[in-house]
């Protein structure tokens, strides 16, 4: 295989005293898609905000493209499990949801705060 978009190797993160991630090695070769799973609380959303840049790792390296990550880049992006766009459709219709005419905002859209967008039909 050749070379790893991200690299993960034997990273972990302690918050105060509580440990959050520990010796996470991992590893996304260019085209796989991966789903990283667990129960609430586990560590998942702390190695993508260390992934991304946004966390820095208590120990461990983490690689993007080969080089070190030592905090946020444009190249790398984060979508939080937050505020979901379409929330009116079902998960599965916005996870195959296209940019299609039908699921572009109207004129009529109006932003109501600064994280919350208003859609009408």
């Amino acid at each position: 295989m050749g070379a790893s978009i991200v690299d993960v190797q034997d990273v972990s993160m302690t918050y105060g005293t509580t440990q959050v991630l520990e010796h996470v090695t991992m590893s996304v070769q260019p085209g796989e898609f991966v789903c990283i799973v667990g129960p609430s609380g586990c560590g998942k959303s702390t190695l993508l905000n260390i992934i991304a840049g946004f966390v820095e790792h208590t120990r461990g390296q983490v690689l993007v493209e080969g080089k070190p990550v030592h905090g946020p880049d444009p190249r790398r992006i984060s979508v939080s499990q937050g505020k979901m766009p379409f929330s009116w459709k079902t998960k599965m219709r916005r996870g195959t949801t296209s940019a299609s005419a039908s699921t572009r905002p109207t004129p009529s859209a109006r932003r109501s705060s600064p994280t919350t967008w208003r859609w009408s039909a």
